[in-house]
């Protein structure tokens, strides 16, 4: 492939040849390694490697305008059981982390107020 010069839409020829280069000197399992690495680095909560990851899934610009978000828990999960009694702010806490990660706000396992 011959690079380009001059012009509006043209590619110089320097990007052209780094191009060139680099299709000759990359392999598909270096592309592999990376792509592992990355999203890696993105489950860690790397904010680039996110969007690396997510605009090579979604397209990149098609998916302008989508927010991603994540969350990170210190302690227990949302949906681990907890001893809190109903009302109390570390239930109100629990119920409101389990909503954010998508869960529901009850569980079975959480103590139950008693009624006696």
């Amino acid at each position: 492939m011959k690079g380009q010069t001059g012009g509006e839409g043209m590619v110089p020829l320097w990007i052209t040849t780094m191009r060139n280069v680099a299709m000759e000197t990359i392999s598909e399992e270096d592309v592999k390694a990376i792509v592992v690495n990355q999203v890696k680095a993105a489950k860690k909560g790397d904010k680039n490697a996110i969007k690396f990851v997510f605009d090579q899934v979604l397209g990149g610009t098609y998916a302008k305008g989508a927010t991603f978000i994540q969350n990170n828990f210190s302690g227990s999960e949302p949906n681990a059981r907890t001893k809190a009694l109903p009302g109390s702010k570390e239930k109100v806490g629990r119920m409101r982390r389990r909503l954010a990660a998508g869960q529901s706000a009850f569980s079975d396992v959480d103590a139950k107020a008693n009624l006696d």
